[in-house]
């Protein structure tokens, strides 16, 4: 069986030049054989990178072609929904890993439109933001699982209901607050997101994720906060009154660059 040899530092190298000048023939072929391993792996790592551009590109020209397909036949939900679902598709897997308010704003409208259509629209969505924040610039797709949480666990027993997003810049703090009318999450829920035990976050990963990015790039001081809204309290198939959820996240000002 073939042993394969870890990359020379830079000392190990100098000294098997040493070598190969005083006619060591065993550290040339050494150093022939490293330096083919890290090629190889060079190699391996540039087709990797080509394959990983390949398969989005793929999903892409699908969902385009579901998009025109739609078109065609006059469904213009599908349409729709194969073109918010590129689109966020696109900037999961760019490599920015920030962009500004606006676009993030571009991306939760693509994710509306499709689960309007999936839930028939039982729901309102709306945003209310603070003049000259538009191009604040944020970690990417930190407010779409925020809505997403609202949509699939806030509303799941309402018949109806409304998500407003409302965003402020005071004393250097972006506030992103979504808020939702619908049965209101779980206190221990609250509690394990407010004291962040990761651990009991289990079905809420995405909100766990925005809180740990958000902490990761700003600091202890930055993260997400869940509180019972103020809304107009329901009651829910099972009798219980609630009167929803509003999350808010919190995060330094940053502007983007001109």
């Amino acid at each position: 069986m073939k042993t394969f040899l870890s990359p020379l530092t830079m000392e190990q190298e100098s000294e098997c030049l040493k070598k190969m000048k005083n006619g060591d023939l065993e550290a040339r072929n050494e150093l022939i054989e490293r330096n083919n391993i890290e090629k190889e792996k060079q190699r391996r790592a540039e087709l990797s990178a080509l394959q990983a551009q390949i398969n989005p590109h793929f999903l892409y020209n699908t969902l385009d072609t579901m998009k025109w397909v739609a078109k065609a036949n006059h469904i213009p939900e599908i349409a729709t929904m194969a073109a918010g679902l590129a689109k966020i598709l696109r900037t999961s897997i760019s490599k920015r890993q920030f962009i500004c308010l606006r676009e993030e704003l571009e991306l939760v409208n693509c994710y509306v439109d499709i689960q309007k259509i999936r839930f028939n629209d039982k729901f309102s969505y709306s945003v209310e933001m603070e003049e000259g924040l538009e191009d604040c610039v944020i970690p990417k797709l930190i407010i779409q699982p925020i809505v997403e949480n609202s949509v699939l666990h806030g509303l799941k027993e309402s018949e109806e209901g409304n998500i407003h997003v409302r965003i402020t810049g005071k004393t250097g703090v972006l506030c992103i607050e979504v808020t939702d009318d619908g049965c209101g999450a779980p206190d221990d829920l609250m509690e394990a997101i407010n004291h962040r035990r990761q651990e009991q976050l289990v079905g809420h990963i995405g909100v766990s994720n925005v809180d740990t990015i958000i902490r990761l790039t700003y600091g202890e001081e930055y993260g997400i906060y869940m509180e019972k809204s103020d809304g107009n309290i329901q009651t829910t198939k099972d009798g219980k009154e609630s009167g929803g959820t509003r999350v808010t996240l919190r995060l330094p000002v940053r502007r983007e660059k001109a």
